[in-house]
């Protein structure tokens, strides 16, 4: 279910909120760790929502953050030896209307 946050969502029905970054990250962090560079090179947005105004800069900043602090135990120097390259794209669909 939505929450009043745009980018906040219910994993589960009796689970508080979690941000978007968040279940995005843990999605990531919990694929086999040979694969996980390159799930975060080719993270795709997609549908209205992800159209929102500073929505893909928000969830690279949330990701890097918790890359940071998660994983890197928030030593931000071994980001120069360890670091995260987020690629952000967009999955734009058009309706086509019938011609009259």
């Amino acid at each position: 279910m939505a929450h009043s946050s745009a980018l906040a969502l219910e994993a589960e029905p009796d689970s508080p909120p979690r941000l978007t970054a968040e279940l995005l990250f843990n999605t990531i962090q919990a694929a086999p760790v040979d694969v996980r560079q390159e799930l975060y090179k080719h993270v795709v947005l997609s549908g209205g929502s992800s159209m929102y105004p500073g929505l893909p800069s928000r969830l690279e900043k949330e990701m890097k953050q918790l890359y940071l602090t998660r994983v890197l135990n928030g030593n931000p120097e071994r980001l120069s030896v360890r670091p995260l390259r987020l690629s952000l794209s967009f999955a734009a669909r058009t309706a086509s209307r019938p011609e009259r």
